[in-house]
Formats: C-alpha cells, structure tokens, sequence
C-alpha cells in the first residue's frame, strides 16, 4: 500500500488508497469528447448466431449505436422518443457515460424498428434470444491524455515509471467515478437512503444536492427548491437538462408526499443505479482498507473467497488448498444474500459494514422489492490486457489504448496514472 494524500472527490466514493508510487503524470483526460473512445466486445458467439433476416424464431433486433457525447440513458430516451418503443424493450448490455466516444450494444424486443433518422445506429441483425450481459466480453478503451503541468520529458519519465510499476503490481479493482455520478457524485448517497427507508430523503437530495461543477443556473435553482420547498414553481422553472428531477417534481405536484411514486417515476435502470452505487461505495471502503492493511489482491489468504476459473465458481480458501496460484481474490458485495468472509478480511467488512450503520438486511426493500440487492462477488484486482502508451514528445500528449473486462472501469487505471489533485476538473 502506497502512503499518498488521495483527493476528497475520491475518499467521497469510497476509493481512499493508490497501489503505486509513481509520482503524478498529471494532465486531463477527456479535454475533448473524441479523447476518450470505448467499445464493447461482444462474444464471437453472439454475433455468429444473428441472422439477417427476422423469422419466426429470430424475433430480437441487436443494433449497434455509435454515439458521441451521449451516455446510455439518454439514449434509451431518444429511441423512445422517435420510436414509441417504451424503455422497457430496450435491453442494454452496459452502461455509458456521456464524456466520450460509444460504441455498444443493445436490443429491441419489439417489433417495431428503430428509426434510420436516429443517427449512428446500425442493425447488426436479428437474434432468437434476448443478448445477456454475458455477450458483452469486455470494452476496448482509446484515451488521450493532454493538458501536462509537467515538461514533455517529466512526462516520459513518469510514465515509464508507472508502466515499470505495472510489470510487478496488480491494481485494484474499484468501482470508478463515474458510478457514482458526473457532476453530482450522490447515486450512493440516495441508494443509502432508500436502503435505510428514508425515501423523502432520497428525494429531496437527488433534487437538491448540487456542487459548485453544474451550471449556475441548476445551481441556483436546486437552492431555491431546497430553501423555499415550492414544488410547484420548481416544476415550472426546472432548467431544460434536468428531465428527471421534472418527472419527479410531476408525481410530487400530483401527490404531494408520494415520495415512493417520485422515485417510481424514474426509470428501473436509474432506480437500480441508486442501490447498486452504495454497494459499491462500500465495495471501494473494502478494497480499500484491504489494500491499507497490506493485504494482498492477487493472493488469497485464510478466509478470504476465492474465484475458481477452471470450475466457474465461489469457495472459499483453506489452509489445505496447496495448489492456488489459478484462484482469484473475489470480495463479496454487500446485500441481503451476503456471505461474509473470515479472518482478517471478514473483520474489514464488519467494521465497513458498522460505520456504515446498515445491516445486510437493510438491502432487501420491501417498500420496492424491485430495487433490492442481493450481493454478490467481484474480483480483487483488474484484469488488464493489450496495455499500450505512446507520448508524443513534440505535442506533449500520450495516448493510451487497452482492454478490461465487463464492469471494470477505466478510469481507475487513469487515476493511478494521473493521480489528479482535482478529480472533475482533470475530466474524471
């Protein structure tokens, strides 16, 4: 563990430690919405099985939408809008944010078909079932770094550091910013609420919370709602952007106290968003303090759950399981299904768990059963492959490409790399 001041944007998501000590290449990612490109993978299986042609057993269309500046959500809204296709028949396979350059899959289970006015949407065929997460292999990322505070030649020695580093260390496997939120890193901060039944508090922050990062015209009216409370005239002069916070403002002018309705109104994909970001918030205090206390990620020890590759499943590690080097650290999710670990590691989720001041059973709503967590696992470290960098000394800029499975996010290898003093402002 690297002993390192981490910023409060980071410490606010749960991610508190760095595994390397390279000093900070600095620079912004994203400066323009070309510099950062991903592309999902999908299984040569999936892609095998379309046909050209609908039939009577092949029913799904799966389209391919390159988009730029626009992230998943709000995709699903302009289909909708264009199509009628309610949101419900649209099956993502992950999630993306709008800072970038898309690429990735979705399916309509609908027999209508997407419009050809909606550009960058492409029809790769028709399938018999409906494509799960487990089509999506991975994504491929293409990132521009710019914008250095340091000279071209500290920047090439920093690098070659940091890819020194990453020859010998593993780096973990956190959930990164953009779980969290863009401007307003809250998700977690409302899925605790509605883990804890606090569903008028839930409300009002998502409402109300805001940072000096959204534009001064959001700002001011999130304050306005916050300190005057007057539903109705934030409804009417909600700021064009905030197309969520009106449908919840609607329920709320319609049924006043219907704070469950509110929440209802938004879609299933964005409830779910809400709990699942606690879950990883407290994923990240884990890995975290796991990391702290010098405990490997890479290694298995007494207590911990290992993932077995070869037989596709959970155990747990024994002192008897000799032959270990092919298991996988995996550190359990908090959720109504929960398995606690043993050990050191299972001191670190009751302590996590304590300050947290939630109980495993917190996570099954029954007010919304549809946004319980079970839990789960999720690998210790990250799974990088096809690492590449090349810094252009003249222009000053490095541009990196490579591969993460699904789940896994970038920016947790840039954060490593970059270590930015000012998270948002240097685009993460």
């Amino acid at each position: 563990m690297i002993e390192m001041m981490v910023p409060g944007e980071d410490a606010e998501i749960g991610v508190r430690v760095y595994k390397t000590s390279s000093p900070p290449l600095t620079g912004r990612i994203k400066a323009r919405l070309e510099d950062f490109a991903v592309k999902e993978k999908i299984s040569p299986q999936l892609l095998a099985s379309l046909r050209r042609l609908r039939s009577p057993t092949h029913r799904i269309q799966v389209y391919c939408a390159v988009r730029v500046g626009v992230d998943t959500l709000t995709l699903a809204r302009i289909i909708n809008f264009h199509s009628r296709i309610p949101r419900s028949r649209l099956r993502f396979l992950g999630l993306k944010d709008s800072r970038a350059v898309s690429s990735q899959i979705f399916s309509v289970v609908d027999g209508r078909k997407v419009p050809e006015s909606i550009g960058g949407l492409s029809l790769l065929g028709w399938s018999e079932k409906i494509p799960s997460k487990e089509s999506l292999m991975g994504n491929d990322f293409s990132v521009f770094i710019r914008n250095f505070e340091v000279s071209s030649q500290d920047v090439s020695n920093r690098l070659s550091r940091f890819i020194e580093e990453l020859n010998v260390e593993s780096l973990p496997n956190f959930y990164g910013y953009q779980r969290f939120g863009t401007y307003r890193r809250i998700t977690h901060l409302v899925g605790k609420k509605i883990v804890t039944g606090e569903f008028k508090e839930a409300v009002m922050l998502y409402l109300t919370y805001t940072t000096p990062y959204e534009p001064e015209e959001t700002r001011g009216w999130r304050k306005s709602l916050r300190d005057t409370g007057d539903l109705e005239g934030a409804l009417k002069s909600a700021p064009k952007p905030l197309f969520y916070e009106r449908k919840m403002l609607r329920e709320l002018v319609k049924r006043p106290e219907s704070y469950l309705k509110a929440i209802r109104s938004l879609p299933i994909t964005l409830r779910r968003l809400f709990v699942n970001a606690f879950q990883s918030y407290l994923f990240n205090l884990v890995l975290s303090r796991r990391i702290r206390e010098d405990m490997p990620i890479t290694e298995p020890v007494i207590g911990d759950f290992v993932y077995d590759p070869i037989g596709s499943k959970i155990m747990r590690h024994r002192q008897r399981d000799r032959d270990s080097h092919h298991l996988m650290v995996a550190i359990p999710l908090f959720g109504y299904g929960y398995r606690s670990s043993e050990g050191r590691q299972g001191d670190i989720e009751r302590d996590v768990l304590k300050e947290a001041a939630v109980t495993t059973r917190s996570f099954f709503v029954k007010e919304m059963h549809e946004l319980s967590g079970k839990g789960g696992f999720r690998k210790a470290d990250l799974d990088l492959d096809k690492l590449l960098f090349t810094h252009d000394i003249e222009s000053n800029v490095v541009c990196s490409s490579f591969t993460l499975q699904r789940g896994q996010y970038a920016t947790i290898l840039l954060r490593e790399l970059i270590k930015p003093s000012n998270p948002l402002q240097q685009g993460f």
